[in-house]
């Protein structure tokens, strides 16, 4: 029974501590190609204001960290996982 848990508590940990290198760098890896992309979001829509060179002010977005949710469901996981051995070795 020991064994399936700490593989699982094991791979998870792994997996939740991993989020926080997919919040940070480009998405998909399109910065090799931006010029191209730029040039063919242009074609396909004139009127976006990359295009056209006047952008919006910017707005207030709430900042969502799913680094540290991750940690901290990994976390409760944790705790559960120890509570649950505790109960069952008593």
């Amino acid at each position: 029974m020991m064994k399936p848990i700490a593989g699982l508590s094991l791979v998870a940990s792994l997996v939740l501590v991993a989020s926080p290198s997919f919040a940070v760098g480009t998405w998909g890896g399109n910065s090799g190609n931006k010029p191209k992309l730029d040039e063919h979001v242009c074609k396909k829509a004139p009127k976006n204001p990359h295009c056209t060179g006047t952008t919006p002010a910017p707005s207030a977005v709430p900042e969502i960290d799913a680094a540290n949710a991750g940690l901290a469901l990994a976390l409760i996981g944790g705790l559960m996982a120890i509570r649950r051995e505790r109960r069952n070795r008593g």
